[in-house]
């Protein structure tokens, strides 16, 4: 990504990703959550409000697709040179590290102008066949990202081939069987700290529902 750009934007985003997370991770909690290394627990976990976009087959997805099993949520753009593949990639690691089933990696594409649901299906699963990419309307990407505190923006690039980049938060949201936010992992993202803390979640979780 344009370098000027990136220092320009990137710390603007940390903070304001700062700023709404803290309020969510400050919420009143019933249950401490486990010590994580590396993943800021929300506690109590949050709801995700319904939504509906699209499967590289075109077929919708939805907040009901969430539920039944867990989740690493994760938003970006096929274009992206840089930030986009190397999370996928850490992703992947980390999804063949964890026992099965693994949480299912659910990619967003913020660049719908560009990313047609077939392009952002070949584009995920060449990182793992597993992984799953979900692009929809300008709106409908918005109200997902907004309600999660994903901030992103399209930054113009005059006289280049791209037109525009697409700048927008690394984090990687881990989402619970219930379809409900359970932690957010931030740059710099560590693999093995992840995949142990994500046990953790896991572990607390089940520990939660065996005794309601």
């Amino acid at each position: 990504m344009n370098g000027p750009v990136r220092l320009l934007l990137v710390p603007a985003f940390a903070a304001l990703a700062a700023g709404l997370w803290l309020g969510l991770a400050q919420a009143p909690a019933a249950v401490d959550p486990p010590a994580t290394r590396t993943a800021t627990a929300i506690d109590p976990p949050r709801p995700i409000a319904p939504f509906t976009l699209a499967r590289p087959d075109g077929t919708p997805f939805t907040a009901a697709d969430l539920h039944g099993r867990w989740t690493l949520l994760t938003f970006g753009y096929a274009s992206c040179p840089d930030v986009c593949p190397t999370t996928l990639a850490l992703l992947d690691g980390i999804s063949r590290a964890l026992p099965a089933p693994a949480p299912r990696v659910t990619f967003v594409s913020v660049d719908p102008e560009r990313d047609t649901p077939a392009r952002l299906g070949e584009f995920v699963t060449a990182f793992n066949p597993g992984f799953l990419g979900v692009t929809g309307n300008p709106a409908a990407i918005a109200g997902l990202a907004g309600q999660l505190g994903i901030p992103y923006a399209r930054v113009p690039l005059p006289g280049s081939a791209l037109g525009y980049v697409m700048d927008h938060s690394a984090a990687v949201l881990l989402v619970d069987p219930d379809g409900r936010l359970r932690a957010l992992f931030t740059p710099p993202l560590e693999p093995a700290a992840m995949a142990e803390d994500i046990r953790l979640l896991e572990r607390h979780y089940q520990s939660l529902v065996k005794h309601h």
